[in-house]
């Protein structure tokens, strides 16, 4: 018990690696794939059910498997898992009467089997390892056997969606001590504890990730986690033998806010820990790849040597290209302590910082010991292992990973200054300006799939769709003409000059309006001269100069911006370069700009409701008001500190702003969720890292917020 501390990470949702360890060759390299990871996926708990038992027959041929044999285990449409919609399933795996010391390996049928273990064993041990294992042809997944004849048994704990709707998402947490039997009694034979896991979280948690360590025990025997008010179920989530410590990761469903822990023979002190819960207002969701090793430092790959008394390896993320760099808020890993000189423990952390009080792998000199780790990362994606005595070598894969809740799409090319979105209107496809490959990207919201981009003219900068979403129209910097775009054949069909007369005045930023026009606004190109204020009347494509905007005849700052409300009626117009700030309203049904409304310095970007009325503009969250019918002024509201620093967005009816931020300390990219009415942030979507931020549109339904950042683009689901 000396080595017993409280571990830090969660655990489920990953395959384990462990003793009986394959080793890689000296100089080993990891394997980049090309496909693009699949989208994280929510997870579903069950009563833990048991779906494999070789020395009964279920779910396999009654019988050991063998030395160098594999079973196939069905594990879609069984057990309380769906028969489709399964990317991953989450496992508990017991070895029993191994004949020899070897290893288990589980990985998804139809796939090469990976460099990775699932569950080591010596001869008459009973060990039990959390899997979470993607799920192979035909819904099965393939079991492994080294070397030796053992029994196998499986419980399933839940499963992981092919999708981010399904199931709930994660939060993990600084781990919390929720029992610690030492300081009273030893759970006895047939005992149980119902263990209280909501107090001070949501009332809805679906599951909880705990650390469960067995330590003390007077005999052989098992503890079984379930959801409290149930039937305690045939399964098994931790296997122990007289005297021995020993730690797993354990899943499991809440029931009544509670979970039951039940304690087979013997007694037992038990300690849990938690780690992390599933709820449907939690946001992290994961992906599952196959096992990949990032860290041997048996080989020299991640660290040479092994790791001293109190020596910390910092080990850089991501290893493989299915672990996309800035995107994480946790790893999902097997570490693994192999020919430790003494006993002791491993701490796994956020690189950059300092161990804390806690462990995530006990060991004992001479023995190879693996344990199931999730960790968060530093805002540079690097994690630090630290060994507290002796010196031993460490083994890491990595598993899978957390997303945050902003998926990315990698768009090369895009413009932080020019570039725009625009949306279909039944919210399917984002249409996305490319100034540097003189294109638009077509980029499918459902699934992020980028199909074959549109070419226009040069530098293609600000977009938008008319009212059907039929036609696109795209102002070129480069070209001095607007293109006309009809998307369901992808093709250019029109090109409308801007007979300006001034070959600096460039088309920049356009909406598009019920009232059959387009406004227009143009930029310089550097001489000094240009920027002005366009109508296009798209029927007989005639463009004309708006010399009734503001008092300079129609002449405006270099990057001024237009944004349609959402119903065409009206559109905010910002004057992004000009201090003090000036933001106008246009009405479409009267064709009037309003006077300007000062804010409080140069301006990023405005976005408008539905009809217009209420405007969010920032940098200084400065929230107007215009009337249906034009008003001459735009009302102030009040101003929103906080709300991002560049793109926002505001939905249909204006109760609610989005602003797209950065913060300089993480460097992680933000979303700031903004009440409109009580002018206070009142939730922050933490994006990963980013350095440059551009625009920010929420989709007609108000299901998706996609915005503009340096490698790319960001989808936030709401």
């Amino acid at each position: 018990m000396a080595y017993l501390r409280r571990v830090l990470g969660s655990g489920l949702s990953v395959l384990l690696l462990a003793g009986g360890l394959a080793a890689t060759a000296a100089g080993a390299s990891v394997a980049v794939g090309t496909d693009p990871p699949p989208p994280p996926g929510g997870f579903t708990a069950v009563a833990p059910i048991r779906i494999l038992d070789t020395r009964t027959g279920t779910g396999a041929p009654a019988g050991k498997v063998g030395p160098g044999q594999a079973l196939q285990l069905q594990v879609t449409g069984a057990g309380g898992v769906p028969s489709t919609g399964v990317a991953a399933v989450a496992l508990n795996v017991t070895v029993t009467e191994p004949s020899a010391v070897g290893f288990l390996t589980v990985y998804p049928t139809g796939e090469a089997q990976p460099l990775a273990s699932s569950a080591n064993f010596v001869p008459g041990q009973t060990a039990a390892n959390a899997v979470v294992v993607k799920v192979g042809t035909g819904g099965r997944v393939t079991i492994f056997n080294s070397s030796g004849a053992t029994h196998v048994v499986a419980d399933v704990a839940g499963w992981h969606a092919t999708g981010r709707d399904t199931g709930s998402a994660y939060t993990p947490v600084t781990p919390v001590r929720l029992l610690d039997t030492r300081s009273g009694t030893a759970l006895g034979p047939g005992g149980v504890v119902s263990l209280k896991v909501t107090d001070g979280r949501p009332a809805n948690l679906s599951a909880v990730a705990l650390n469960v360590t067995a330590t003390q025990p007077s005999t052989g025997g098992f503890l079984t986690l379930y959801p409290s008010g149930g039937s305690r179920p045939l399964a098994s989530s931790l296997n122990v033998a007289a005297g021995q410590t020993r730690p797993n990761f354990v899943a499991v469903k809440v029931g009544n806010g509670s979970v039951d822990i039940y304690n087979n023979s013997g007694t037992t002190h038990v300690v849990v820990d938690l780690l992390g819960y599933w709820s449907p207002t939690s946001e992290s969701r994961m992906v599952g790849i196959t096992p990949t090793r990032v860290m041997d430092t048996r080989t020299g790959l991640g660290h040479t040597g092994a790791l001293g008394r109190q020596e910390t390896a910092v080990l850089q993320l991501p290893g493989p290209s299915s672990v996309p760099a800035g995107r994480l808020t946790a790893v999902v890993l097997n570490v693994t302590a192999t020919q430790p000189t003494t006993g002791g423990y491993l701490t796994v952390f956020p690189g950059g910082g300092k161990p804390p009080l806690a462990s995530n792998l006990n060991v004992v000199a001479g023995e190879t010991a693996p344990n199931l780790v999730i960790v968060p990362v530093s805002p540079n994606d690097t994690i630090g292992i630290y060994n507290d005595n002796g010196s031993t070598h460490v083994v890491v894969d990595v598993v899978g990973w957390f997303d945050f809740p902003a998926e990315r799409v990698d768009v090369q090319g895009l413009s932080m200054f020019g570039s725009d979105v625009a949306i279909d209107p039944t919210s399917t496809y984002a249409y996305v300006s490319n100034t540097a490959h003189d294109r638009v990207e077509v980029v499918r919201l459902a699934d992020r799939f980028v199909e074959d981009p549109i070419p226009v003219g040069v530098q293609p900068m600000g977009l938008d769709l008319s009212p059907d979403g039929r036609m696109l129209y795209v102002a070129n910097r480069g070209s001095e003409f607007v293109s006309v775009i009809d998307v369901r054949t992808r093709t250019e069909v029109h090109r409308i000059p801007i007979p300006s007369g001034r070959l600096s005045d460039r088309p920049y930023s356009i909406a598009v309006l019920a009232n059959g026009k387009a406004l227009l606004t143009t930029t310089f190109d550097g001489s000094g001269y240009g920027a002005f204020m366009y109508d296009i009347d798209l029927a007989t494509e005639t463009v004309k100069l708006r010399t009734d905007f503001d008092k300079w005849s129609g002449q405006t700052s270099e990057y001024t911006s237009i944004r349609a409300s959402g119903d065409r009626t009206a559109a905010v117009i910002t004057l992004g370069d000009s201090s003090p700030g000036e933001v106008f309203r246009y009405d479409a049904s009267t064709d009037i700009f309003s006077a300007p409304h000062e804010t409080w310095d140069f301006i990023s970007a405005a976005a408008t409701n539905v009809d217009g009325t209420v405007t969010l503009v920032n940098d200084e969250g400065t929230v107007v008001d215009g009337n249906p019918v034009l008003d001459e002024h735009l009302d102030p509201l009040g101003t929103l500190y906080g709300c991002g620093l560049s793109g926002v967005a505001v939905n249909r009816d204006g109760t609610v702003g989005y602003g797209l931020g950065y913060n300089f300390s993480s460097g992680r990219g933000y979303i700031a969720v903004c009440d409109l009415a009580r002018f206070e942030v009142t939730k922050v979507i933490v994006l990963g890292s980013v350095r440059d931020l551009g625009r920010l549109v929420m989709s007609p339904d108000q299901k998706t917020l996609v915005g503009l950042v340096d490698s790319g683009l960001v989808l936030v689901r709401l």
